[in-house]
C-alpha cells in the first residue's frame, strides 16, 4: 500500500521564479556532514563552483567518488575542511566556499520521522527522475531507475531559490531553504538517460553509460518536503499501465481510464500542493509547466475522464 502521510511541511506553490540573491555563506560544523555536487545555476543566475578538492599537501585531486554523498567533516584546519567518506580523506579549501556547491546536512524531527518509516526499506520510484552519478572520474552521467532501499535522510540547506536539481527535479517554485536528501541504493532498472563527459571521454560515452548499473551504486534524491517524499516513493511495486504514445493526441486517448496510482508511476508527484492524502482526494492534476504541461481530470470512479497534454510550438 502506499504511504499516509503523517507529516505536513508547507510548499512554496510560487509559479514564478525568485528574485535574484547571491548564495548564503555557511560554515560546516566539525562532527557533521556536506554534500559536494556539480556545479549548479539558479533562476536568480548564481551560478555554484563545483568545489576544488586537494590531499593533505594541498595538491589537487580528482572529485570522482567525493561528489553526491554524505560527507563527514572530521576536523577544520586554517585554510580547510578535512572530509571523510569512511574509506578515505580529502581536503575541501575555506576560500570562496560560499560560491561553490558544498551544501550542509543535518537531521530535524521530521527527517528522523522519515528515517523510522523507510530506511532499509525497498521503495519504488515514481515518474522518471534523473539522478546524478559519477560513472568514471571526469564522467558524470544521469541515470534513472524501477526500485531502491533508501540507506539515509537528512535535510540539505539549499539557497532561498532552489538551486539543487536532482531526483524528483527539485524546481524554485517548490523550495524554501531546506530540501530533504535520501540517499538511495538501486536494487533494479537502473539505466543512464544523459551523460556530461570530459571532452576525452566523448567517444566512450557509450560504453560508460552501459556501465550505470554496476557503478552506480549509491544515488542523491533531493525532494522538496516531506511531502514531496511520500508522493514520489512508494512501498508497493508500481503498477503497469500502458505505453504512452509519443503523439500528443493519441496519448491523450491511452490515458483514459487510469487509475490514479498508474498517473503517478507515469508522470511522478503533480504540481498540487498537500499531502498524499491531500492528493488522492484532488480531482485535477497538473504536471510540469507551459509547452511541458500536462492536465489530468479524475471522475467520480477515481479514473482519468479527461486528459490534456500541451504541444510544443
Amino acid at each position: 500500500m502506499r504511504f499516509l502521510l503523517t507529516l505536513s511541511l508547507a510548499l512554496t506553490g510560487a509559479l514564478q521564479p525568485p528574485p535574484s540573491t547571491v548564495p548564503t555563506p555557511y560554515a560546516p560544523a566539525v562532527g557533521g556532514y556536506v554534500l559536494l555536487t556539480e556545479s549548479v545555476s539558479t533562476a536568480g543566475n548564481v551560478v555554484r563552483s563545483t568545489p576544488f578538492l586537494t590531499d593533505a599537501q594541498g595538491h589537487g585531486v580528482s572529485r570522482f567518488g567525493w561528489l553526491n554523498r554524505p560527507l563527514r567533516v572530521l576536523r577544520e584546519t586554517v585554510s580547510a575542511y578535512v572530509l571523510s567518506s569512511g574509506t578515505g580523506q580529502v581536503w575541501l579549501p575555506k576560500r570562496n566556499l560560499q560560491a561553490k556547491a558544498a551544501f550542509p546536512l543535518t537531521r530535524t524531527r521530521e527527517t528522523e520521522q522519515l528515517s523510522q518509516a523507510l530506511v532499509s526499506q525497498q521503495v519504488y520510484v515514481d515518474g522518471h527522475p534523473m539522478f546524478p552519478c559519477g560513472i568514471a572520474p571526469g564522467y558524470t552521467a544521469y541515470v534513472t531507475l524501477e526500485s531502491a532501499r533508501v540507506e539515509s535522510i537528512w535535510q540539505i540547506e539549499v539557497s532561498p531559490q532552489g538551486g539543487f536539481v536532482s531526483g524528483n527535479e527539485v524546481r524554485n517554485q517548490r523550495v524554501s531553504r531546506a530540501a530533504v536528501l535520501v540517499m538511495l541504493r538501486p536494487l533494479a532498472g537502473v539505466r543512464a538517460l544523459a551523460g556530461q563527459p570530459d571532452p576525452s571521454l566523448q567517444e566512450q560515452s557509450v560504453a560508460l553509460m552501459a556501465q550505470a548499473p554496476q557503478r552506480c551504486t549509491r544515488l542523491p534524491g533531493v525532494f522538496g518536503s516531506a511531502d514531496d517524499v511520500y508522493r514520489s516513493l512508494s512501498l508497493a511495486p508500481l503498477p503497469i499501465r500502458p505505453p504512452l504514445p509519443n503523439d500528443p493526441d493519441a496519448a491523450q486517448k491511452v490515458l483514459i481510464g487510469w487509475t490514479r496510482a498508474q498517473v503517478l508511476a507515469q508522470y511522478g508527484n503533480p504540481n498540487e500542493e498537500g499531502s498524499l492524502a491531500d492528493l488522492l482526494n484532488h480531482t485535477h492534476w497538473t504536471f510540469g509547466y507551459d509547452y511541458g504541461l500536462v492536465s489530468i481530470t479524475f471522475g467520480p470512479d477515481g479514473r482519468v475522464s479527461e486528459a490534456r497534454i500541451a504541444r510544443s510550438p
